[in-house]
């Protein structure tokens, strides 16, 4: 890349846009020359945020860019890709791509035909505070695919923010997303629903928050050190049938938390076995009262 700045125009700068941009631009490899958003007065925002550019109303407002960045939500992604590249904005040779985790770069073959290369570029962190998110973006790693031509340059601006390049193949996008959703949202989930039984055995919701974070927090240490399998403790690991037995006995009067506990109970056993502490009967017995 030697040294060259490259223009980018930005449909969509919502939070994830806003953070790989900011991380961007602090690189000085990236100039960010507009923004177009739903609003014009949530475009001036956004570009309050990066502190350069300019909002237009509409992307035939754009002036000539290297880089389009389509940080719009995953249902509007290819509808949109369709209407602007009809509209003769788009250059031999430019630089397409999209933020989402779930979708690949296929959503963007309209742009193919007008002769860019497209690609999907997905930071693999949670965007709740942009700013600070921008800051850790180093942190991350960015799962890419899409055209050679794409991911050569978009994978140099990647690391050039110190973040990590993970490369995938098209079709496994929405796999690889379950994956991601699995252990970042529904590990959200997770906790409320422990929270949820807490509360009901008489312990308020800010002292179980207390009392569960530092036995989360050394959960996760320990799953990076040893892995799951050299992570895991609790009654199933220990093969305690009874106790297990007990506590879906007591979950049925909250059958959705009873659900929760039987499906990744089932997976919990799964990794048991790798530990190879079980006897045949405990597991069988488990495996049982599980179902």
């Amino acid at each position: 890349m030697n040294g060259q700045i490259f223009k980018m125009n930005i449909i969509g700068c919502g939070k994830a846009a806003r953070t790989v941009a900011q991380a961007w631009i602090q690189t000085g490899r990236v100039e960010v020359q507009a923004v177009c958003n739903r609003s014009l007065s949530s475009a001036e925002d956004a570009i309050r945020f990066l502190g350069q550019g300019r909002p237009v109303n509409s992307w035939q407002e754009f002036p000539r860019a290297q880089l389009l960045l389509m940080g719009v939500p995953d249902k509007a992604i290819a509808p949109l890709a369709a209407q602007v590249a009809e509209e003769g904005i788009v250059h031999p040779g430019m630089i397409i791509f999209h933020l989402s985790g779930a979708l690949d770069s296929r959503v963007l073959a309209p742009f193919k035909r007008c002769g860019a290369f497209v690609a999907s570029v997905h930071p693999v962190m949670t965007f709740a505070d942009p700013h600070r998110a921008a800051q850790e973006f180093h942190r991350c790693s960015c799962s890419l695919e899409g055209d050679p031509e794409a991911t050569h340059l978009l994978a140099n601006l990647v690391r050039s923010a110190g973040a990590r390049v993970l490369h995938i193949e098209p079709g496994v996008k929405p796999l690889y997303h379950a994956g991601l959703v699995m252990t970042c949202n529904y590990l959200v989930a997770l906790l409320e629903a422990g929270l949820q039984a807490l509360e009901q055995a008489g312990i308020s919701r800010e002292v179980a928050l207390s009392v569960i974070q530092p036995l989360v927090e050394e959960t996760l240490r320990n799953c990076w050190k040893w892995g799951t399998a050299g992570a895991l403790t609790g009654p199933i690991a220990r093969g305690d049938v009874e106790i297990v037995s007990q506590e879906l006995q007591i979950l049925k009067g909250s059958p959705q938390l009873a659900e929760i506990y039987r499906s990744l109970g089932r997976l919990t056993l799964e990794i048991a076995r790798k530990q190879s502490r079980l006897s045949p009967q405990e597991e069988a017995s488990l495996r049982r009262i599980l179902e």
